[in-house]
């Protein structure tokens, strides 16, 4: 008997054990069933018809104080601009009631697909957050296509950044005067989100200066400048690359950690859109004010749209009228059931309640 309950013993270890006792897994879980009554759900309905219909006035004030000015100045049928033009065109601006600070400059686009599955994976992500060495071909951005880079001498040259995202970039500049002619100081800082920035990130000065066959952008009739391109003219100057393509391999056309840049890869979802130029700290007074337009974008060819908008915004976001007529219309929805509700629970009351058990 003692040599059996010894080896019992060492066994019961590895002996199969009966079913777990867990009040969970045996599901003996006491469980309550909430009991909805018409008083319970009156309330509740009337409570959030109440929030709505507060918000949907709050947000109706604020709205009321923004002002939104939109207009295309170059299309089909908007012919105020020609499409390009290496003259610079003027269009006058009416600001019929003044505009709260801070005024945002927005440009609009219509009839652009950035949504297309092509556009949006012509991008290179570990280029533009500087994840590669001297001399790396970019590896999403197509192979030997005119978004990737040129041929020098049979020597391979990568645009810094590359893709088609990034090689369509809205060029147009603006420069906006108030009724006395005096230019609008604006800012370009802040203009693209937190997330947005910290994928963006260039390669240093110096590595810049030793790897850029060619720096800065094109001039209408020769010749380059960094004049709209991100880089800042106090640290460049005239710098327009080594020349040298056996030991530079890429044209560094546009710098990279430019918030313009950022705000452009972020592709909109719809054909039509805005996207943030420009911020005004300053309040916009009621006249006419005048816009320089250099022409620089082609939209005519595909039927699009080329245009400008002005806008302040408030908490609930810029200009959206149906804002407040959703929240009065859920908020009138949630009363008026409640009141159903309320007359029926009159007209026949709940039942009293079952006793317990």
């Amino acid at each position: 008997g003692g040599e059996m309950r010894e080896r019992r013993k060492r066994l019961e270890p590895y002996m199969p054990k009966g079913p777990s006792d867990n009040v969970f897994l045996q599901q003996r879980i006491p469980m309550k069933q909430l009991v909805y009554t018409s008083k319970c759900v009156i309330a509740t309905l009337a409570l959030f018809g109440t929030f709505f219909i507060v918000v949907g006035i709050i947000a109706a004030q604020y709205q009321a104080g923004i002002r939104q000015l939109v207009f295309d100045y170059s299309s089909l049928t908007a012919t105020t601009c020609d499409d390009t033009n290496s003259l610079p065109c003027l269009v006058n601006i009416d600001i019929k009631e003044d505009i709260k600070a801070p005024v945002f400059f927005y440009y609009t686009l219509s009839n652009f697909h950035q949504n297309h599955r092509r556009y949006v994976g012509s991008r290179d992500d570990p280029q533009t957050r500087g994840h590669f060495d001297a001399g790396d071909a970019p590896l999403y951005c197509g192979t030997g296509n005119a978004d990737q880079g040129y041929d020098v001498d049979g020597t391979r040259i990568y645009y810094y950044p590359c893709g088609l995202i990034a090689r369509s970039l809205f060029n147009d500049t603006f420069a906006l005067s108030d009724p006395d002619g005096n230019a609008i100081p604006w800012k370009k800082s802040g203009l693209s989100w937190a997330t947005a920035q910290n994928k963006f990130s260039s390669k240093s000065d110096e590595w810049l200066r030793t790897n850029c066959y060619r720096f800065g952008r094109e001039k209408e009739g020769g010749g380059r400048t960094i004049q709209g391109t991100g880089f800042p003219v106090e640290t460049w100057g005239d710098w327009n690359g080594t020349g040298d393509a056996s030991k530079s391999k890429y044209d560094c056309w546009h710098a990279m950690e430019d918030e313009q840049l950022a705000v452009w890869m972020r592709a909109a979802v719809q054909p039509d859109f805005w996207k943030l130029h420009r911020v005004i700290d300053q309040d916009l007074k009621a006249g006419k004010y005048r816009l320089e337009v250099e022409l620089n974008y082609p939209v005519r060819a595909f039927g699009g749209a080329k245009g400008v908008a002005l806008s302040n915004a408030s908490p609930f976001g810029g200009k959206v009228s149906s804002l407040a007529a959703v929240h009065f219309a859920v908020g009138s929805l949630c009363l008026l059931v409640a009141v159903a509700f309320l007359v029926g629970h009159i007209i026949r009351p709940d039942p009293p309640p079952m006793p317990a058990v």
